[in-house]
């Protein structure tokens, strides 16, 4: 699951849409949540684009969709 799962859907182009969820924590190197098990360089990332962002209590969804 996790990271594993989702790089597998990035990297075979197998996704239409992403939610993003922005909670208000800051956590340290132990606590590093990782949405992508890759890319190590900016330019291999995917593009994304922001299509709506929600307010909802204390945290922000952003639902972005392939550029």
């Amino acid at each position: 699951g996790g990271p594993t799962v989702t790089t597998a859907f990035v990297e075979r182009d197998l996704y239409e849409r992403v939610l993003v969820h922005v909670a208000p924590l800051l956590l340290g190197p132990a606590g590093r949540p990782a949405v992508l098990t890759g890319p190590t360089t900016l330019a291999d990332a995917p593009r994304l684009r922001l299509d709506h962002a929600e307010h909802v209590g204390d945290e922000a969804v952003l639902t972005l969709s392939r550029g």
